[in-house]
């Protein structure tokens, strides 16, 4: 991230010849930031379809040597789903997960974060910060999610969010990470994931809410794969019910009324502590 940084440094700079109003700056570093993080990058070794999609950082997430869950070998927990029910979902499925700053996350997050939130953060701009909300909800519910994948994500609208806030902060004294010095933008501060990744970016802790064809399958399919998807569930499954009951609580500025009620899809953490506790009768279960 500070090397793509770096970049948008110089491409500011570039654009900026030395002489600008701030405005201008915090524009102009927004979009430089943008263009340098979050360009279009397909990712070889993926396939055709399952190459595209990502911008530069999450393209790196997906090639780099560094530890992920790739599910190559589809082994997600759509596996198998019929085109004709999801056919994002059954033919490029999921992308890969990460750990950054102590958050699992798909590589999406990191686009939605630092793609979809400066979108966010230029509508706030020109209108409002519930312009923004609207407009990402809007796309959840329509290209970037049911009308796509099959799936609204509460964590991309989570990430959009966030990514709002970073794209605000990026002149911040105090917290930002360039200054404007002397007619020149300067990095002042190394990028910190840990800063801003947030726990409700994991589709495990923030569930993802499908259509009712998606929903159906997997009320079909996941009683018969428990013994994998429970693996390990006495160490997270107590931390994965006070999620979802922080977040059936919570108020959610990241998406507006017309999102569909969050709920949880999987059923896990009920399904797989009882399967733990009282063997296989766990598995007929309906998730609430």
């Amino acid at each position: 991230m500070d090397a793509l940084l770096d970049r948008a440094t110089a491409q500011s700079n570039r654009r900026l010849g030395g002489h600008a109003r701030p405005e201008r700056v915090a524009v102009a570093v927004a979009r430089a930031v943008r263009h340098q993080t979050a360009a279009r990058t397909p990712v070889s070794g993926r396939g055709p379809l399952r190459a595209m999609g990502y911008g530069t950082f999450s393209a790196w997430l997906e090639s780099a040597a560094i530890p992920r869950q790739a599910f190559l070998k589809r082994t997600d927990v759509y596996a198998g789903i019929p085109f004709t029910t999801a056919p994002i979902l059954a033919a490029a499925g999921t992308c890969s997960t990460v750990n950054l700053g102590g958050v699992r996350m798909g590589t999406d997050k990191v686009d939605h974060f630092l793609s979809t939130g400066f979108r966010y953060w230029n509508r706030a701009r020109h209108a409002s910060d519930e312009a923004a909300v609207r407009f990402g909800t809007r796309t959840e519910r329509t290209y970037l999610g049911l009308q796509s994948s099959d799936a609204f994500s509460f964590g991309d609208l989570h990430a959009n969010w966030r990514g709002q806030a970073f794209y605000g902060s990026l002149l911040d004294p105090d917290i930002g990470l360039f200054t404007w010095k002397d007619g020149q933008v300067e990095r002042v501060r190394d990028f910190d994931w840990h800063q801003w990744a947030d726990w409700r970016w994991d589709e495990l802790l923030d569930p993802t809410v499908y259509t009712r064809g998606v929903q159906r399958w997997l009320d079909q399919t996941v009683p018969e794969r428990l013994d994998t998807l429970c693996a390990g569930v006495e160490s997270w499954g107590p931390a994965v019910e006070q999620a979802h009951a922080t977040i059936a609580t919570e108020p959610a500025p990241w998406a507006d009324h017309t999102a569909p009620a969050h709920i949880d899809p999987f059923g896990l953490p009920e399904r797989c502590l009882a399967l733990a506790t009282a063997g296989g009768d766990a598995r007929a279960q309906t998730p609430p």
